[in-house]
């Protein structure tokens, strides 16, 4: 997905190693699932931006078959989950009806 080995979500403590598919919040780490993986990559290109589900979609699964959207939040809930692991101050919000934005 992404062309950069590091992808800073909110300055160089938090980021997402590609080379190594690793979220890295100061010292800690956690691993991440390709779909984890390319999602958070998306988010975290311009963080605040709204990315729709369709949008997403397209980017990370590689088609416009959005059925009913419960993988999409089940990779973000994932996502989440390991976000608060490494007591990072950003997180993935939902905006209803449109998509997903990472906040920080």
């Amino acid at each position: 997905m992404a062309d950069r080995s590091s992808v800073d979500v909110s300055g160089p403590e938090l980021a997402v190693d590609s080379d190594r598919r690793v979220l890295r919040w100061r010292e800690r780490e956690v691993g991440l699932t390709p779909l984890e993986h390319d999602l958070l990559v998306c988010l975290a290109g311009i963080p605040g931006q709204v990315w729709t589900y369709a949008r997403l979609h397209r980017a990370v699964w590689g088609n416009d078959h959005l059925g009913r959207g419960s993988d999409m939040h089940s990779v973000v809930r994932r996502i989440r989950h390991k976000l608060a692991r490494l007591n990072a101050p950003t997180t993935i919000h939902a905006v209803r009806g449109v998509g997903f934005r990472l906040t920080l």
